[in-house]
């Protein structure tokens, strides 16, 4: 597959929201690959659509301050960049978010443990996108299989065609552009 298909499936992804569906749940897109595979490069398409957030970490408490602007789809995508880096702080912190964003790609997520559980909330949604090493997606796929997350996303494994692309680009002192030339 080259760069630029991969690049369309994730705007894709982010634009099936526009189409009328009986279905409210939104799901979420993993990209998984060695270290220097354009990962969070291929991801950074996200920056051209608004009401999209590139990220490279998240709290639950910041995500449910996200609520509102999720529920009235001001914000219909979160990507991301480095998904490992919700598991550098405690692990049940780690847990936590995951489960919001569990909720968010399917039921929807409705409010923290620590709101009354008697107010009324629309539910949130949005599309997750992020991007993880070989290794870390091994780490925790058992895990994920077991408490329904993985259920959840479409797992895009892939890897370079010439593992050199990046160190040579950096030797020549190129910049990697997606789609000019056919260098895709």
């Amino acid at each position: 597959m080259k760069i630029m298909s991969l690049i369309e499936v994730i705007s894709a992804a982010h634009l099936s929201h526009y189409v009328a569906s009986p279905f409210p749940e939104r799901a979420g897109i993993m990209l998984v690959g060695p270290p220097a595979s354009l990962k969070t490069a291929v991801l950074e398409v996200m920056d051209n659509y608004p009401n999209t957030i590139v990220l490279s970490d998240l709290t639950v408490k910041q995500g449910v301050g996200l609520r509102d602007d999720l529920a009235c789809n001001k914000i219909i995508t979160l990507a991301f960049s480095d998904y490992a880096k919700l598991y550098q702080r405690s692990q049940s912190g780690a847990l936590n978010i995951e489960g919001y964003l569990r909720a968010l790609v399917a039921e929807g997520f409705r409010r923290a443990n620590w709101e009354d559980s008697r107010t009324v909330t629309q539910p949130a949604r949005a599309l997750v996108i992020g991007c993880m090493t070989s290794r870390f997606y091994t780490m925790h796929y058992s895990e994920w299989l077991d408490d329904g997350f993985a259920r959840r996303f479409l797992w895009s494994h892939f890897r370079l065609g010439d593992p050199d692309l990046i160190t040579n680009a950096i030797i020549q002192g190129i910049r990697l552009e997606f789609g000019g030339g056919g260098k895709d």
